[in-house]
């Protein structure tokens, strides 16, 4: 976490760094999310929304 803070925090907070989303699920999804996870083939963030 230290390194991660001392390198990416700031460029992060300043919106140069954007997360690249694969994905998005409901809550009730999250098996289906779970096993694209697994399956290895997102090229990004899966997120579950609540």
């Amino acid at each position: 976490m230290r390194r991660f803070r001392e390198h990416w925090l700031e460029s992060f907070e300043k919106g140069e760094l954007k997360p690249v989303i694969d994905s998005v699920y409901s809550l009730s999804e999250a098996a289906a999310a779970h096993e694209r996870m697994e399956e290895g083939l997102n090229m990004g963030k899966i997120v579950l929304m609540m």
